[in-house]
């Protein structure tokens, strides 16, 4: 077997590897998609879906969407028993994707300040 047939088998067995987690955060980010343009239904059905075969962030957002939907949404979607205790035994476990980490400055994404604002500050304005 030659230097280039050894590489080559390498590159694949390494690629064939890493296609599962390359697909489940593709179908994550379809489901995200789907939530953020208002495709309740299909969003849930697909955060179930990922939960359900282990991936702890949709596992959270499924039990999210499946406890309250109805006061949310108006929708019901089924969440049976069986359902809500798997993916709570997959919640549990630590988050696949970075976490938003909180802007030391008191910030937050709305650029309203988390502090209050001295008295003083206010006056001079």
């Amino acid at each position: 077997m030659s230097m280039q047939s050894k590489f080559t088998a390498v590159a694949l067995a390494l690629a064939c590897l890493t296609a599962p987690a390359m697909a489940a955060e593709y179908d994550f980010d379809g489901a995200l998609q789907s939530l953020r343009t208002g495709r309740m239904a299909e969003a849930y059905g697909r955060f179930l879906s990922l939960g359900l075969h282990g991936d702890p962030d949709a596992a959270r957002i499924a039990l999210f969407l499946g406890q309250n939907a109805t006061i949310l949404y108006g929708a019901m979607w089924e969440l049976t028993d069986l359902d809500a205790a798997s993916l709570r035994v997959v919640a549990e476990r630590p988050a696949l994707r970075p976490q938003p980490q909180p802007d030391p400055a008191g910030y937050d994404a709305t650029g309203i300040s988390q502090r209050p604002i001295p008295a003083d500050t206010i006056a001079r304005k």
